[in-house]
């Protein structure tokens, strides 16, 4: 690509200075990069998408906290349970 340019700009610069040339290629320089930055853009998310993809880490965060303290009270049950039973075997 950078060829098919370089060759380009040979051909349209036929009487032209080095100055003048120089600021061409300053010129298909920058409108590269902003091809590149244009490119970027649209790989990047949104904010809509960004935000909403927020909201489900928030909600799936809270399920899972709630999902440890039931896990936790459903264990906390079978240990004192078992405490009891084996309590009244003793006695």
């Amino acid at each position: 690509m950078k060829g098919e340019g370089a060759a380009l700009l040979e051909q349209v610069s036929g009487g032209a200075s080095s100055q003048q040339v120089e600021e061409i290629k300053a010129l298909v320089k920058s409108k590269a990069e902003a091809q590149d930055v244009a490119a970027l853009q649209a790989q990047k998310a949104n904010k809509i998408d960004t935000q909403l993809a927020m909201r489900w880490v928030e909600v799936l965060n809270r399920q899972l906290k709630q999902v440890v303290v039931l896990v936790t009270e459903m264990l906390r049950f079978e240990v004192e349970k078992k405490d009891m039973f084996e309590g009244e075997q003793h006695i």
